[in-house]
């Protein structure tokens, strides 16, 4: 058995002097009154509550998975009318599935900052009609067995070009926004 210390033993041997005071008979009727009330809880609300959040994640993430994996691969079949060309080729697959979503996500964001600014969508058009003329080229010269690696790293470099143009437009977009709001900033009225 442990000894015990100076001050535990101190409180041992004066015990009984520690002990001369009585609360007064209101002391317990105060700590009555300052307890606060138990909360009843009710566990069908509490139920209702979890089954909410249940339902808010399941939804998000299908939700999610939805338009990540089936909106990117419409995309790829939308601008791609042969996908069987590329199941031996896992790189240009890869490829296509990243850059289509990149490109569908970042035209989102140029056209949403743009609204229905005519121009900067006709000159998008026109941009990609051309780089997917050139795409097709290349995928007649990958038919051909053409220098493959090449042709693939032409075709990914395509994608990478269209990706570059909306970020472009999108900086330039932003840069324009930004001076809008410095000019209108600059103009205060004076009373």
């Amino acid at each position: 058995m442990m000894k015990p210390d100076k001050l535990e033993q101190f409180i041992l041997d004066n015990r009984n002097d520690f002990d001369d005071q009585a609360p007064s008979s209101g002391s317990w009727k105060k700590v009555k009154d300052n307890i606060k009330p138990v909360r009843q809880i009710s566990w069908t609300n509490r139920m209702l509550r979890f089954a909410a959040t249940v339902v808010i994640f399941v939804s998000s993430y299908i939700f999610i998975d939805y338009t990540l994996y089936n909106g990117g691969d419409r995309a790829m079949q939308a601008g791609d009318p042969e996908p069987e060309m590329y199941e031996n080729i896992p790189v240009l697959i890869e490829a296509r599935a990243y850059y289509s979503r990149q490109i569908m996500n970042m035209e989102a964001e140029v056209y949403h900052i743009a609204g229905n600014n005519s121009p900067i969508r006709e000159e998008i058009r026109f941009e990609f009609e051309e780089l997917d003329r050139m795409f097709n080229e290349l995928k007649a010269d990958l038919n051909d067995d053409a220098a493959n690696e090449e042709v693939i790293a032409a075709m990914i470099q395509n994608y990478r070009i269209k990706l570059q143009i909306l970020e472009d437009i999108l900086h330039q977009l932003k840069n324009a926004d930004e001076q809008n709001t410095e000019d209108h900033e600059d103009k205060k009225v004076l009373l």
